[in-house]
């Protein structure tokens, strides 16, 4: 039975994420490009703010935030479908609704409104029309059929303040981790990317130890630095439902499951062996929950 999605109110931050069907790399410059494109279009659509995001050969991370507020009026539906839409499809669908209420029948333009607000501001409908988007356009241009995503998306809730800026500089070392570039700012499809160096006086950098000596202070009990950290895989950034402080990890959970009055204490997981503190994960996680990762390209 599929876990139940947490999902937050208003202007509700995620961490999204999705693989490509048996991990295979297939996404080149030419896909990743198609894919960014896309990925701004879509959030236009949908209302989506994009924060972060890096974007790998076989698999993507996304960081958005939902716009909460009211449903948009139809000027609006109008003004974000010309990011997703051509301009003649836009017009007719507009010259429809006028059409519709000459004839006296305003309630089959207004249906047809409500049927484009549901697709905009909710990360589902984003992530469905970005994945589907995407499918189709590669499938055309390699000439195949089929699924080309693993499963559902994975997402995880995101508190603003300390647990966002982590969650971010998490997202953007992905090419660090693979071992593709030493920085993210030098990753072209990472969310710190800088096409020209800019930062003469970077700063200061302290990079993690190494793996085996990562390991052996994991193994030892011993805090991580937030380099150290952010070299190992965080499971709590990918597999927890929900992550912040620990007041804002049990509320969401009470809000998600309103037939408890507390939310199970096995469920409210801190960030173990790190420097940041106060910082919890929703949802256990069966395993190691911080692995140290080689730096071999995925």
């Amino acid at each position: 039975m599929r876990a139940r999605r947490i999902r937050g109110r208003g202007q509700a931050c995620y961490h999204v994420m999705s693989r490509i069907v048996d991990r295979t790399p297939r996404m080149g410059e030419v896909e990743k490009r198609r894919f960014l494109d896309l990925m701004r279009s879509c959030g236009e659509f949908a209302g989506v703010e994009i924060h972060t995001y890096a974007l790998m050969d076989n698999h993507f991370h996304i960081l958005l935030q939902e716009p909460g507020g009211e449903p948009p009026d139809e000027a609006e539906v109008l003004r974000r479908m010309r990011a997703l839409y051509g301009p003649a499809e836009v017009r007719e669908r507009q010259a429809q609704w006028a059409a519709w209420r000459a004839e006296g029948r305003p309630d089959l333009a207004e249906a047809d409104l409500d049927a484009l607000r549901v697709r905009m501001g909710d990360v589902s409908e984003y992530m469905k029309t970005l994945k589907q988007r995407f499918t189709q356009w590669y499938n055309r241009r390699n000439r195949r059929k089929g699924t080309l995503w693993e499963e559902r998306y994975k997402s995880v809730l995101v508190e603003d303040g300390d647990a966002f800026r982590i969650m971010a500089t998490y997202i953007e070392h992905n090419p660090v981790r693979a071992g593709l570039v030493e920085r993210p700012e030098d990753y072209r499809w990472c969310g710190r990317w800088r096409p020209e160096r800019t930062w003469d006086n970077p700063e200061p950098s302290y990079p993690p130890r190494a793996v085996k000596e990562i390991a052996q202070s994991l193994a030892d009990g011993d805090r991580l630095s937030l380099p150290d950290l952010l070299a190992c895989r965080v499971r709590h950034l990918t597999d927890g439902a929900v992550f912040g402080t620990q007041e804002f990890v049990e509320d969401t959970l009470r809000t998600a499951e309103p037939t408890r009055k507390t939310a199970p204490r096995s469920r409210i997981l801190p960030l173990p062996a790190t420097g940041p503190r106060g910082l919890f994960a929703g949802r256990r996680l069966r395993g190691p929950t911080l692995i140290p990762s080689d730096p071999a390209p995925t």
